[in-house]
């Protein structure tokens, strides 16, 4: 009886593990081609830096740098935790965006860019704060 049981939760065992066993990510998904690891796109917004000042209707330059294997991102601005514009829904991951401070936008020192993964929007980063003043 004891060799019935222990052959039993073998089996169970055996079938648990297989069952548990990783499967391979979406080849999307790697980078490079060294061991098939999902590497987490990294997002680092370069400018605008904490407390730079900027006035309505000035242009700035927003910079990044993404993870190569992202192709596009989308660039938008917030005011403290609320989305207040989208600046750019899809633009090429080269690192840079120009953009044109509205005329009409409301002062503030709360404002701050989040540069997301186009393709996976859950991936993404903030910038510093930064001011909007007359």
């Amino acid at each position: 009886m004891k060799r019935i049981v222990y052959t039993l939760l073998t089996v169970i065992f055996t079938v648990i593990l297989i069952s548990c066993e990783s499967r391979p990510l979406p080849a999307e998904t790697y980078e490079g081609t060294g061991p098939d690891l999902y590497v987490e796109p990294q997002i680092a917004i370069l400018a605008p830096k904490v407390g730079d000042i900027f006035k309505p209707g000035q242009e700035i330059s927003i910079k990044w740098k993404v993870s190569s294997f992202v192709e596009y991102v989308t660039v938008e601005l917030y005011k403290k935790t609320e989305h207040r514009m989208t600046i750019s829904s899809k633009t090429k991951n080269d690192g840079s965006q120009t953009w044109l401070i509205p005329k009409d936008i409301r002062t503030s020192h709360h404002y701050k860019i989040r540069i997301s993964n186009y393709e996976k929007q859950n991936e993404y980063h903030y910038s510093d704060v930064f001011f909007i003043l007359e």
